[in-house]
């Protein structure tokens, strides 16, 4: 087993009705391991309690790792311990990031997030406007304010763009299509994270 990372909670930030995002920092203050888009680490928030969570925003940037977690109702001590004892200044250990959802070359990509989803895609979303390639982001939310991220997902991108769809006002990802996905394309990639 690799050694713990050792960082600093460094910023603790509302993303909508319901997420914190979590910003990370080494505790040395030497640049983070590296990270693509879809990769995650392992948090080890106190004794025995281990998550693991999605990294999110721009991969580019190597003084700060972003995380972003839901408060679940049904939470067996991650999602509670996160919003409830987490605190700016705490050190928790992290395991150096790995990817079991890579971002794959493509001449263009439809993203598909629902709720807290939404944290790798974020993530894609920002490197594929880096890498020029065309995107577009479909985010499914229960209602308006329940968002993450969304100054960020709101702006113009130069390459794509971001819908945000609400079940309350009836467009559902379980009875909504995209136009995009009624459009096959063999260069075309779909990615889609969220609950079942």
């Amino acid at each position: 087993m690799k050694a713990e990372l050792q960082v600093v909670v460094d910023g603790l930030h509302r993303q909508g009705r319901h997420n914190l995002s979590v910003s990370l920092v080494a505790e040395n203050g030497q640049p983070l391991p590296e990270w693509q888009p879809g990769a995650h680490i392992d948090v080890h928030l106190r004794d025995g309690l281990v998550r693991q969570y999605s990294l999110t925003g721009n991969s580019s940037q190597r003084d700060r790792y972003q995380i972003c977690i839901a408060r679940d109702k049904q939470s067996r001590g991650g999602s509670r311990y996160v919003h409830d004892v987490l605190r700016p200044g705490q050190l928790v250990g992290i395991s150096a990031p790995r990817n079991l959802f890579p971002l794959q070359p493509a001449g263009k990509v439809i993203l598909m997030a629902a709720g807290i989803g939404i944290t790798p895609l974020y993530a894609m979303a920002e490197a594929l406007e880096a890498a020029s390639v065309p995107f577009v982001l479909h985010y499914y939310v229960k209602q308006r304010g329940d968002e993450a991220f969304l100054p960020q997902l709101s702006k113009a991108f130069a390459h794509g763009f971001c819908e945000i769809w609400y079940s309350s006002e009836g467009h559902s990802p379980r009875s909504h299509v995209p136009a995009e996905l009624l459009e096959s394309a063999a260069d075309t990639h779909l990615y889609l994270c969220g609950p079942e």
